[in-house]
């Protein structure tokens, strides 16, 4: 297991800070409509415009628009897909730093001169402000009911942030009212999704029995192939001449904005060559320090491994030259045996038991010079004895019996004859004359 040291804290942090702040600036989060709106030099005081009106009457809606840059701009205003129902007061206008310009949209359901009205519904479009190279796109809805509504709903979505991902279902709770108190009603529902250029992407209808309310759920399917964009689902109650209408705004958001998205996804809008660089530096800095590091460490160990082992064949050879010499000077007959709980012990451990042993051990007693002389006077009388000499004061004095002074005198007539015959005597008579 690897070792961590205090001297790699700081290296390894400025590492690990570089490569936050170089991901920080290289990956960019995909920036949210509010972030968008930032960027913009004007500002619009509204983010959707929904209007309910009925049958030949028309409704004026006031949109605050404020120059929010350095520099006088100019601004104009298209009201889109909605041109026969909306329309805006003035459709360019310059601003200063700082003023704010009030513009009236007219919604109308019926046209005076030429007579026409709209039917009853829900109508998509969009207010479009433009400057310069900058636009912002406002949603509009248009809800256009008879004069006398029998029944009215309203919507919510359980979707978080009114958010629907592509591949993805959405609940939406309708809660359907009976204005009129008519008792049990079959009423016909009618469902709509529509694009912001009020286009018709999914249709449904159905027949519910309400008698004062009625709360049902519908759940819509939005397919993998969905366009990204702002869409509206539609509810509308018919029953005889009555339509009442409902409207609700969802977003499908797009690829980028489900994955967070990605610095590739940046790069294409944005100029990402500083992140990148040092990102990829921070990455070579980092590899570059964790290889010093985990080098130093393989040589450290690689000398550790050798000293220890350079120590281990020390002290191997001290405890050899120790046991040779205490079996030579008669302190120890074999050599301890070492024991341990554990397959392996060190040498550094055996050199403990020994110690330990060698001093707890029962030191032999050494042979004496008196013990020696016995030992080679004893050798020297079996050889004797085999050639048939008689050694028997011999073995006697070797026991430590007394020995009378008749024996000696025979034993001094025997040293005589065996020198007589040519026989090495003075081992005989040098203990003839100790006796």
């Amino acid at each position: 297991m690897v070792k961590f040291k205090r001297s790699w804290i700081i290296p390894i942090g400025i590492s690990i800070f570089i490569i936050a702040i170089a991901f920080f600036l290289a990956i960019k989060v995909p920036s949210n409509e509010t972030d968008k709106l930032s960027e913009l030099p004007f500002k619009v005081d509204q983010l959707l415009i929904k209007v309910l009106i009925k049958e030949k009457e028309s409704f004026s809606s006031p949109v605050n628009i404020m120059d929010i840059s350095d520099e006088e701009i100019v601004v104009g205003l298209e009201p889109k897909y909605l041109l026969d129902i909306a329309s805006v007061s003035d459709t360019s206008f310059s601003l200063k730093p700082g003023q704010t310009k009030t513009v009236n949209i007219d919604f109308k359901s019926y046209l005076e001169e030429q007579d026409i009205s709209q039917s009853p519904g829900a109508y998509i479009g969009a207010l479009e402000v433009i400057s310069g190279e900058n636009r912002q796109i406002i949603p509009m809805i248009v809800e256009i009911e008879t004069k006398d509504v029998l029944f009215d709903s309203n919507l919510d979505i359980n979707a978080k942030g009114k958010e629907v991902q592509r591949g993805e279902y959405a609940s939406i709770q309708v809660n359907l009212f009976n204005l009129k108190r008519m008792g049990m009603t079959n009423v016909k529902m009618d469902y709509f999704v529509k694009d912001i250029m009020g286009n018709i992407i999914m249709t449904e209808s159905e027949s519910v029995v309400v008698v004062t309310r009625a709360t049902f759920t519908k759940t819509i399917e939005i397919p993998k192939n969905f366009n990204p964009g702002d869409y509206v689902f539609v509810a509308q109650a018919g029953y005889a001449d009555s339509i009442g209408t409902s409207t609700l705004l969802f977003k499908v958001p797009g690829d980028e904005e489900q994955t967070g998205g990605l610095l590739k996804d940046y790069c294409e809008e944005n100029d990402c060559w500083t992140g990148g660089i040092i990102l990829i530096i921070a990455i070579l800095m980092f590899i570059i320090i964790g290889y010093f590091f985990f080098g130093a460490f393989l040589l450290e160990k690689a000398k550790g491994i050798t000293k220890r082992k350079e120590l281990e064949a020390d002290i191997k050879n001290e405890i050899e030259a120790d046991i040779k010499e205490d079996i030579e000077r008669g302190l120890l007959k074999t050599i301890p045996h070492f024991k341990s709980k554990t397959k392996r012990i060190s040498i550094r451990e055996k050199k403990k038991v020994f110690r330990r042993e060698k001093v707890t051990k029962k030191p032999i007693r050494c042979a004496s010079r008196k013990d020696i002389e016995k030992r080679q006077l004893k050798e020297k009388i079996n050889g004797w004895k085999a050639k048939g000499y008689d050694t028997t004061v011999l073995e006697e004095k070797l026991k430590g019996r007394k020995i009378d002074s008749s024996i000696k005198d025979n034993l001094k007539n025997q040293i005589k004859e065996w020198k007589a015959k040519g026989y090495d005597t003075k081992i005989l008579e040098e203990k003839l004359r100790n006796l």
